[in-house]
């Protein structure tokens, strides 16, 4: 039902830009879409500035909240090129075939940042680019999907060249009011209420050589896209260090100053290292104390008022107030659903799927 994998995962803000940009056009300001987020106005223009998917998510709320236009997902996705997918893009364009393309979007794809859980799989004879949602997005899942199925869409049409790459597209909820601006987009047969999220590609694309395709700048990319990855988990490292000091101890939560003592660093320089790795110590404290409490809720009896003192809530009410912040739900609504679930929910795993 939840996982710190969501939580975990950093990336470029190419994605905050874009619909930074986007919202500019109808008026709403970088510091109206980024409120809340955790994302400074100066890092937009900062190569090295790095957002948690946690942040993102926010800006989501925001992007939905503010936008005039309830088609504000897929007027984001129009805008997406190779561009948008970073390093990753130019190197997956000079692949020598779609799905060497493909399966090297697979191994690299934190790079690009994705929403959603990727999956490229093969199932009755069609080629199938699936994404799931594994994190509970709740309301922002049709957003997600939208600005993750769009630009993969556009990016299979720019690699090869040729318009017609798909054979459908399917959603798994019911067809928007907007959805012209979905036919505009995707200019095939569209499915909706449907199993999956996903896109059957048309035969016989896999194999077919891609126009720019260069093996030396393949490899060179590619080794780009590996040092990106290795950047990426350093600065994971220190969140890990951090939330395994938090729960080393359940019921017992460390000030910064402490943590940064065991960690035999000034509590300035964890706070840098923590900001550069797109988090804070207070989002992993919450992090750490919501993974506690569902798994006290989901896995023991104890009541509510047990929970939030072993998660460091001295009074049940404000432990109630944050849970519902952090997860949208209710202690006793998570419990409720847990019980009453009639199979359990399993993590979708392929050799050729990504989780992120």
């Amino acid at each position: 039902m939840f996982t710190d994998k969501l939580h975990e995962t950093t990336h470029n803000l190419n994605d905050v830009n874009l619909l930074v940009n986007l919202l500019s056009e109808f008026n709403i300001s970088p510091e109206q879409a980024l409120e809340g987020t955790g994302i400074d106005n100066g890092q937009l223009n900062d190569p090295c500035a790095l957002v948690s998917h946690q942040q993102e998510l926010k800006l989501f709320n925001n992007v939905r909240a503010l936008a005039p236009a309830k088609e504000i997902g897929i007027l984001a996705a129009k805008r997406s090129d190779i561009a948008s997918f970073g390093i990753l893009g130019y190197a997956m364009l000079s692949c020598s075939s779609l799905q060497h393309a493909i399966e090297l979007g697979m191994r690299y794809i934190d790079v690009a940042g994705p929403k959603l859980h990727h999956q490229f799989l093969h199932a009755n004879g069609k080629s199938i680019y699936r994404v799931t949602d594994q994190y509970g997005v709740g309301d922002l899942l049709s957003f997600c999907v939208e600005v993750s199925l769009g630009p993969v869409f556009l990016l299979a049409q720019e690699l090869l060249e040729v318009g017609d790459v798909a054979e459908e597209i399917h959603f798994t909820y019911p067809e928007p009011s907007y959805a012209e601006h979905y036919r505009n987009l995707f200019n095939t047969r569209l499915v909706f209420n449907s199993q999956f999220n996903q896109i059957l590609l048309r035969d016989n694309l896999l194999e077919r050589p891609l126009p720019k395709a260069n093996p030396l700048s393949a490899k060179l990319l590619e080794k780009l896209c590996a040092e990106t990855t290795q950047q990426d988990k350093a600065s994971l490292d220190h969140k890990e260090e951090v939330r395994n000091i938090l729960l080393a101890r359940p019921g017992y939560f460390p000030k910064i100053d402490q943590v940064a003592d065991v960690m035999d660093v000034a509590p300035r320089t964890l706070r840098r290292k923590l900001q550069m790795a797109g988090t804070s110590f207070q989002r992993i404290l919450d992090e750490v104390r919501q993974q506690l409490s569902i798994n006290y809720l989901t896995g023991t009896q104890f009541c509510v008022d047990e929970i939030a003192n072993l998660v460091g809530f001295s009074d049940a009410a404000n432990f109630r107030q944050a849970f519902k912040r952090w997860t949208g739900k209710t202690p006793s609504e998570v419990r409720h659903e847990y019980n009453n679930a009639t199979t359990p929910i399993e993590s979708l795993s392929n050799e050729n799927s990504c989780t992120v």
